[in-house]
């Protein structure tokens, strides 16, 4: 089974735009320290999944190839710095869609992207920044990382029923500590 870091999007990899959505590569503002996480996750022998809710496609702020060309964007960024997400899984729906299966705090994208990829939830991580992140992650049975660089801070972390593993301020900070953890065991070890 392969572990794996599940990534979400905006406020994690890129810049929230605040009730906006992000319609078009133009839009797109990556972190300038995304790249740089996504490559020592994956120095650490996990694969990156980016699990994103896009309700933007039902309201037709965009279409699938406006988001693809998004996407194209953004795993370019991370390429240059040497990092990888193997795919994506999305959910265009909106809330209240009784149909949905997927859209986060549902698991559905969660536990399809380890059933396609044989993923072992116990020894993966989810990073989010929403409690919809949160909840998805808790539902999927996955631990869970809050990061502050976009929608929560600790005052809305402590509201939530059932709150993260942990909070970094970013999801450098998350990549850098694991690394040290990755680092301390293997020390242990010797």
């Amino acid at each position: 089974m392969v572990k794996a870091i599940l990534l979400d999007r905006d406020g994690v990899l890129n810049e929230e735009i605040q009730g906006q959505y992000v319609n078009s590569p133009d839009d797109l503002r990556v972190f300038p320290f995304a790249g740089h996480a996504v490559s020592i996750f994956n120095s650490l022998g996990y694969k990156c999944y980016l699990i994103t809710n896009q309700s933007g496609i039902a309201l037709g702020h965009l279409t699938y190839s406006t988001l693809v060309e998004i996407h194209n964007k953004l795993f370019s960024i991370i390429r240059e710095c040497g990092g990888k997400i193997e795919r994506v899984y999305t959910c265009p729906h909106l809330d209240g869609d009784y149909m949905c299966k997927c859209r986060k705090p549902k698991p559905g994208l969660i536990l399809q992207a380890a059933d396609d990829k044989d993923i072992d939830l116990t020894k993966s991580w989810f990073i989010g920044d929403r409690p919809s992140d949160i909840g998805a992650a808790h539902n999927a049975g996955c631990p869970v990382i809050a990061v502050l660089s976009g929608f929560l801070d600790h005052e809305k972390i402590d509201e939530l029923d059932h709150g993260p593993d942990a909070v970094f301020q970013n999801v450098l900070d998350f990549a850098e500590w694991l690394q040290k953890e990755s680092s301390s065991k293997k020390s242990e070890k010797v």
